[in-house]
């Protein structure tokens, strides 16, 4: 994962997250899926 800022790339993860957080407010699973997305 580069270090560098990329404004877009971290809208794109925030937005991606909220999402995540606004399906499974109490699902143990949202730290898999957001670990997957910052690896992605």
């Amino acid at each position: 994962m580069s270090h560098h800022p990329d404004g877009a790339r971290l809208r794109h993860f925030v937005g991606a997250l909220a999402e995540l957080l606004d399906r499974h407010p109490s699902d143990p699973e949202i730290l898999r899926d957001g670990g997957a997305l910052l690896r992605d």
